[in-house]
């Protein structure tokens, strides 16, 4: 059984890996910050809740049904979307270059012959 791995993939996957690192650590960066947002947000309008809510309970429900709460949090979901894309390519371009490296290992043992 032959496999191959077309030198443009193997290309593709170090570009990858070379060029996208400081973007992967800014999803990451911005996981952080949207994760502490939607927190942030939702003490403020917990705080700034109704009088006539009285219950923590209902402060909360109205809190997390508030227009600036549901924004922080889809922005939390949009950041995590981009940072697990990253994850994602990083895995496959790290396969593609453990897949070549181990071809070309095996090539080389081949030639000894």
């Amino acid at each position: 059984m032959s496999f191959e791995i077309h030198d443009e993939t193997v290309q593709r996957a170090f570009e990858y890996l070379d060029e996208y690192c400081d973007a992967a650590a800014q999803a990451r960066a911005d996981v952080t910050v949207a994760k502490y947002r939607v927190k942030t947000v939702r003490a403020k309008l917990k705080l700034s809740a109704p009088r006539e809510l009285r219950s923590a309970d209902l402060r909360e429900a109205w809190a997390e049904s508030h227009e600036d709460y549901i924004k922080a949090y889809e922005d939390e979901a949009n950041a995590v979307k981009s940072w697990e894309w990253h994850v994602r390519m990083a895995t496959w371009a790290e396969s593609i270059r453990d897949g070549w490296r181990t071809l070309q290992s095996n090539e080389r043992s081949v030639r000894k012959f």
